[in-house]
């Protein structure tokens, strides 16, 4: 059995704090939808006033964490990663609902955005085939579905520097681990009529079929788009849904497993920042898949093979936490439900595709 993308990371993250907004690797470089930073007014105009003499934290929060990554694959999938070592960030975004009774602090959290690194490519061997840049894409299941009941924060006093942890965050997209994944090392799971959708093949899977159709779609687990795209193509054409379209070298859907976890705390600079650290696993197996190489449809098992794996880095990842609900002067991306404003988030902090 091969692991699709296997991440993990301890990494200490350093603060990112200011009026960065850019989009992260991979991202579709949207930007604020009012043109505000953290410490920018919502217009635009003047700067946010956050520094109270007691922290006000109600309200609506992003984080955004990015992490480098590297890359490693191996020959003999369905097209191969050129060279099979690459470098680029892995850009995570969640959204955070904070609720206050008697100076007491709950949040809920949202997973809104995991934006990988494009990735070179081939076809065949290095060389000898197709060169295009491959990219995993958000198809039509969305990770902000999922989001976590309210918890306790823990914080060290009301006054703006005090120390705080989140509860763990946890996010799961199909089953819980052990995670299920193709069993590559079963020739009779070669067979190109296997794991296409309309179905879970048990007999593939290690652990079987239960609860991995997460959104009730007849596809199991979590599905993300594959676009590979050569030259004199755009990735902005890439139709996963429609893979024998034309428009890309490699073009379809890949049905995952996914586990996320996160350990976040820190220090609430102000209220409308934090300084925070969030060691980070990703956790990422293929369970399936419905795509075509150069027309031709790959069955799961070389699918499996081909697709890279992302290691984090275990230092040098960076976090933004800011208030993003234009309380205090902030960049306003609140909606009624966080799952809503999990929208603007990736868009402005993420660059979900």
């Amino acid at each position: 059995m091969r692991t699709l993308i296997l991440l993990f990371t301890a990494a200490l993250v350093v603060p990112a704090c200011g009026d960065d907004s850019e989009t992260g690797t991979g991202g579709s470089g949207n930007t604020s939808n009012n043109g505000a930073g953290p410490n920018e007014g919502g217009s635009g105009g003047a700067p946010a006033s956050c520094d109270f003499a007691e922290l006000d934290l109600e309200g609506t929060w992003a984080l955004k964490v990015t992490i480098p990554a590297s890359t490693t694959s191996e020959a003999g999938g369905a097209f191969e990663s050129c060279p099979a070592s690459q470098s680029g960030d892995v850009v995570v975004t969640l959204g955070m609902s904070v609720s206050e009774l008697s100076n007491v602090f709950g949040a809920r959290l949202a997973l809104c955005s995991i934006s990988f690194p494009t990735v070179a490519a081939d076809t065949a061997a290095c060389g000898t085939g197709t060169s295009f840049d491959l990219s995993l894409v958000r198809n039509n299941d969305r990770l902000f579905d999922n989001q976590t009941e309210s918890e306790t924060i823990e914080l060290a006093g009301l006054e703006p520097g005090a120390a705080f942890t989140l509860p763990p965050v946890a996010f799961y997209y199909g089953s819980p681990p052990p995670l299920r994944e193709w069993d590559t090392a079963d020739v009779a799971c070669d067979d190109p009529l296997l794991g296409h959708g309309g179905t879970c093949e048990e007999a593939c899977l290690s652990g079987g079929c239960m609860d991995m159709d997460y959104w009730n779609d007849d596809f199991p687990g979590f599905t993300w788009g594959v676009c590979g795209v050569g030259e004199g193509q755009s990735i902005n054409d890439c139709d996963p849904d429609d893979p024998l379209a034309g428009i890309g070298t490699v073009q379809g859907n890949v049905f995952t497993n996914v586990a996320v976890t996160m350990d976040i705390s820190g220090t609430f600079d102000t209220s409308c920042t934090a300084t925070a650290t969030a060691p980070t696993t990703i956790d990422m197996t293929v369970v399936g898949g419905d795509v075509y190489v150069e027309g031709q449809q790959v069955n799961v098992t070389a699918l499996a093979n081909a697709l890279p794996q992302f290691n984090l880095a275990g230092s040098g990842a960076t976090v933004e936490m800011i208030r993003v609900d234009g309380r205090h002067g902030t960049p306003d991306y609140a909606e009624n439900d966080l799952r809503d404003s999990c929208e603007a988030i990736a868009e402005s902090l993420g660059g979900a595709l």
